[in-house]
């Protein structure tokens, strides 16, 4: 019991807030008008306890109904949010015309959200979104029930939805409220939303709440109409009698009344059970209920074959729409006199279609025609409820009645009768909405121009006693170029309202080697192109522009015709769209692949493809074929807008193929390049060669695609547009203390750096590869030097006998070496990592007893180099390339250096090069018959006993002349004693001075700079001594014994 007065008492609450929140929105509904229908709402819901669905055009939901709580939860925040907060305005004249121009319905399963920098009238110019919502409200631009007009082949049922970078909280809340009612409009899975709803990378929204706040929208909006079927009209009429018309069918907010004629355009039936028709006026358009207006079909009445002249007050229209809607083009002579063609009846109206003499027609009412002969009377017609009719319009009709042709037809006559020895060329087109056109003769316009009406057909009539015949083709919107026809055939169609952009003319047999046939056309957006002749074709293609009118002028080949210098045919260039689904993002959607589809710089992998060709007007395809991570080349080629690759398998897409087929692969080559995962853009391939990698398992993330008419230079580079790793390597090393350890890979590291051990032996192995050959290596010792060269897992080097590593060197063979190189370097105890060395160089240290503890290994494409490689690094220590005297000379004396330099606290590096300098290299008469490398003197009184000695001239330098000097030097028995001498000298200096040297000694001399600056002056009397020893250290990187 008591838990009922608990619920009773929670019950009246609820009651009380609610009669309090609905005086308060009463208050305020002249501030706010859409709170009158809250309020009313939550009046009612005193006596319910279900939740009312607000309309479109109802308040929004309360903030607490954000947080996903019942809207009348918290009174007092349900008042502030509803003063605080109203739903956006929805507003614009969504287009009906979707993909390539054309009403498509859709049905949407995806809502996608991207924000930008452009404005809303931008994206309304190019409608390329369905809606721009902004702080102003939501602005529809198309249709959501129809594909965008740009071709969005792949998201065809993607709605579109854009705001402006850097949103406020109120375009945010605009957002949600508007995708709710997309959600609830096309009857989308609410629990699902975060599957169907796609987020732009541009977009900065917290999602979590995003969607917490659809939903709690979704509760309170109502369901939009949707169109359920569309009708497009042609000469349907009617009269509008202050009838309503709106500026959009989905809304009906504003809204004028107009009276008058107007043209019927298109019919729509909602999902509201409503139906409407859109209206055009001479000054107005829009939408009308269709149970409002009644619709007339144009109905051909008998006339009989009449001439007369205009009323004084007569003026014409260039259409029969113009003519009912009383949109007169210009005003043509009265006194002249015109054949009734035909008589047309709308409603009550009477029109006639008149022909002037040059061959002109025009619209005019019958009251403004002064017949010299009577006219057969008027014929009414029954009306119809559009709202009713099953169908309101039919298509034009082409009226064959003998009747109605006017009185100064052309006889009809045997054709042989009118074969002369004078050609005579006739020709006539078929215009949309008008039908055929009278024939006219050579250089004569047939069609016409400043209507925007399209030729859909034409046809040539040629008399002439010669042999031979006119042939015709024409270029028809969807469909290409027919086949050529001849003689009065129809070239082109009628009845499909399908446009020509393109046509062609040729003559054959006499005919051909004694005439020429000029032609010209008018196409929309370039008025007419320059003249053209025999069988050059006129007109534009893949622009999607209609020809209004042709002219044509047979003339003798001895005749001077019209200029044909210009350019009569302007072809769109084709190119290739794409689509790429990528990881964590799905399909991007459509994109000229001449910029890039898919990501750089995001590690997000291509997953798959779509590929087919925009503006083809050749005729022909494009194949492609994708080389999959773990599944290697498709077995099976993909083309014109299939999926190449996969999706949810998370399998990147490694290397790809792409082909042209049919005609355009005669004229255009395919050219295409891969961004992969390390290398980048990669170069170019074509027509079916490979591009990206295989084997490295390096994603693709990005394609670009170009075509090249045929004999055109490529975009860019064409070398190595697709790459093969190179074989794995397994390397083994004998470390001291444990044995072998192993590692396979393209880059091998095995590293005991700094811990006490040393490799003692190596071996390595290749993997399979497509290309022969095979690893070379060996290894130096201690104590037994370098080691025969072995192979393919042969050990080099010593196990088992403490003897340390300290050198080695890799090399491939066969087609392995022409196509890739291989890099290694040593860790060197005490020196740390040296340089990458390659393809059998040394690396490591020998005669400075310095074990080697590290090992890198990898084989690269013989264009590349490892990572971290740089030039002109020290990849051997102990040693100088000695593929020079002057290196040999330096690796012979520097194992005595580097014993001797040491010892007595002095740099090995500066010691060879005094070596160097003393003797050019060891050439010196005192290096190669006394071992002398330091220029020492014999002292008479001092040196007898211990050394011999020779006489020589020196150059010396005294008093800053060199003045050359015949004195004894000393003679060694061998390389050690002489460097042994220079080091005691260095160290003890000489009798009058023991420290004479001491700045060269490493407690004194930072570097081997310090060391020869001291010698500059003291040790030699040349003032560049000093500099020269750098020099030469520098260059053969003699500090490496230091």
């Amino acid at each position: 019991m008591k838990r009922r007065n608990n619920k009773k008492e929670r019950e009246d609450n609820d009651v009380r807030k609610r009669i309090v929140a609905a005086v308060f929105l009463l208050v305020n509904a002249t501030l706010l008008p859409n709170s009158l229908v809250f309020a009313d709402t939550v009046l009612a819901n005193v006596q319910t306890t279900e939740t009312s669905t607000l309309s479109e055009d109802e308040s929004a939901p309360s903030q607490s109904s954000l947080s996903g709580e019942n809207s009348y939860q918290n009174l007092e925040d349900s008042s502030s949010a509803v003063e605080n907060f109203t739903p956006p305005k929805i507003s614009g004249n969504p287009s009906l015309q979707g993909a390539n121009g054309r009403f498509e319905q859709m049905k949407p399963d995806k809502i996608h959200l991207s924000a930008s920098k452009q404005t809303k009238e931008s994206f309304i110019q190019q409608q390329s979104a369905h809606s721009y919502i902004d702080t102003q409200g939501v602005y529809e631009i198309v249709s959501t029930d129809v594909q965008l007009p740009d071709g969005q082949w792949v998201d065809k049922g993607t709605i579109q939805l854009v705001i402006p970078t850097e949103p406020t909280e109120q375009v945010t809340n605009y957002l949600a409220y508007y995708v709710a009612k997309k959600i609830k409009t096309y009857s989308l899975p609410l629990e699902k939303s975060a599957d169907f709803l796609m987020f732009d990378d541009s977009i900065t929204l917290d999602k979590e709440h995003f969607l917490s706040s659809v939903r709690a929208y979704y509760s309170e909006v109502a369901a939009g109409p949707i169109i359920q079927t569309h009708i497009s009209m042609t000469e349907t009429y009617t009269t509008l009698n202050e009838t309503d018309i709106y500026p959009t069918f989905y809304r009906q907010e504003e809204h004028q009344k107009i009276s008058g004629p107007a043209l019927i355009t298109d019919k729509v039936a909602l999902s509201d059970q409503t139906t409407w028709v859109h209206i055009q006026t001479a000054n107005y358009e829009g939408w009308v209920a269709a149970n409002s207006v009644t619709a007339h079909e144009p109905k051909t009445v008998p006339v009989e074959a009449s001439q007369g002249q205009l009323s004084e007050s007569a003026v014409t229209s260039l259409s029969l729409d113009q003519a009912w809607l009383q949109q007169s083009e210009e005003t043509i002579s009265h006194s002249e006199s015109y054949h009734v063609q035909r008589a047309v009846q709308i409603s009550d109206q009477v029109f006639y279609v008149l022909t002037a003499k040059d061959s002109s027609i025009v619209f005019v009412p019958q009251k403004e025609f002064q017949p010299k002969d009577p006219v057969s009377a008027e014929t009414d017609f029954s009306n119809e409820q559009i709202g009713t009719a099953e169908s309101t319009a039919s298509d034009s009709k082409e009226t064959t009645d003998s009747s109605f042709q006017p009185q100064n037809k052309v006889p009809q006559t045997d054709e042989s009768t009118l074969r002369t020895a004078h050609p005579s060329i006739t020709y006539s087109t078929h215009v949309k909405n008008r039908g055929w056109l009278p024939n006219v003769s050579s250089g004569q316009l047939s069609g016409t121009t400043g209507q925007s009406l399209q030729v859909e057909a034409f046809r040539i009539h040629l008399s002439s006693s010669l042999s031979g015949a006119i042939e015709y083709t024409s270029y028809v919107q969807g469909s290409g170029w027919q086949n050529w026809v001849a003689n009065g055939a129809i070239s082109g169609t009628t009845g499909q309202v399908k446009q020509i952009e393109g046509i062609n003319i040729r003559l054959t047999g006499q005919l051909a080697a004694t005439y020429n046939v000029y032609y010209r056309v008018h196409v929309r957006n370039f008025g007419w192109l320059p003249w053209t002749m025999n069988e050059n074709p006129s007109g534009t293609l893949g622009y999607g522009h209609q020809i209004e009118a042709i002219e044509i002028q047979l003339l003798d080949k001895n005749s001077s015709g019209p200029a044909t210098n210009g350019i009569s045919y302007i072809e769109k260039e084709p190119s290739v769209l794409a689509n790429t689904h990528v990881t964590n993002r799905g399909w991007l959607g459509q994109t000229d692949a001449a910029n890039q589809a898919g990501t750089t710089g995001q590690r997000l992998s291509l997953q798959a493809m779509q590929l087919r060709l925009s503006e083809n007007t050749i005729g022909g395809g494009i194949t492609y074929q994708s080389h999959i991570a773990n599944k290697c080349w498709e077995t099976n080629w993909a083309q014109n807008g299939t999926i190449s690759g996969t999706t949810g398998q998370n399998l990147p897409i490694e290397a790809i193929r792409i082909n042209l087929t049919g005609t355009i692969s005669t004229r255009y080559d395919v050219y295409y390049r891969v961004h992969a995962q390390e290398f980048g853009w990669m170069n170019w391939a074509k027509n079916g060669e490979s591009a990206g990698t295989q084997s490295y398992a390096y994603r693709a993330e990005a394609i670009q695609i170009v075509l090249v008419r045929k004999g055109g230079a490529a975009p860019g580079a064409t070398t190595r547009a697709f790459r093969i790793a190179p074989p794995r390597i397994t390397l083994q090393g004998h470390v001291s203390n444990i044995g072998w350890v192993s590692q396979t890979s393209l880059n091998n590291s095995i590293s005991y750096a700094n811990q006490g051990r040393q490799f003692e032996a190596i071996r390595a192995n290749l993997g399979t590869s497509r290309y022969t050959g095979g690893i070379q290596y060996d290894s130096h010792i201690a104590d037994s030097g370098w080691t025969r060269t072995v192979s393919n897992g042969a050990i080099s080097g010593t196990t088992g006998q403490n003897r340390s590593l300290q050198a080695f060197s890799f090399q491939l063979t066969g087609e392995l070496a022409e196509n890739y190189d291989i890099y290694y370097r040593a860790f060197v105890r005490s020196r740390g990592w040296l340089g990458w060395a390659s393809n059998g160089q040394k690396a490591g240290s020998v005669r400075m007893n310095l074990p080697v503890e590290g090992i890198q290994l990898t084989i690269v494409e013989n264009d590349r180099r490892p990572s971290g490689y740089q030039p002109n690094q020290l990849t051997i220590l102990g040693q100088v390339n000695d593929q020079t005297p002057q290196g040999r000379f330096i690796n012979s004396v520097s194992q005595s250096a580097n014993r001797i330099a040491p010892a007595h606290g002095l740099y090995t590096s500066v010691m060879l090069a005094q070596a160097i300098l003393e003797t050019g290299y060891g050439t010196s008469y005192l290096a190669q018959h006394a071992n002398n490398f330091f220029g020492m003197k014999f002292k008479d009184g001092e040196d007898e006993g211990k050394y011999g000695y020779i006489w020589h001239i020196s150059n010396e330098v005294i008093n800053g002349v060199v003045v050359p000097v015949n004195s004894k030097f000393r003679v060694y028995q061998s390389t050690d004693q002489s460097f042994l001498d220079n080091a005691l000298k260095l160290r003890y200096g000489v009798s009058w001075d023991p420290n004479r040297y001491a700045g060269t000694w490493k407690v004194n001399a930072r570097s081997y700079r310090d060391a020869t600056r001291a010698l500059t002056g003291t040790y030699a009397t040349d003032p560049d001594y000093g500099q020269k020893l750098n020099n030469l250290i520098e260059y053969w990187k003699l500090d490496q014994f230091d």
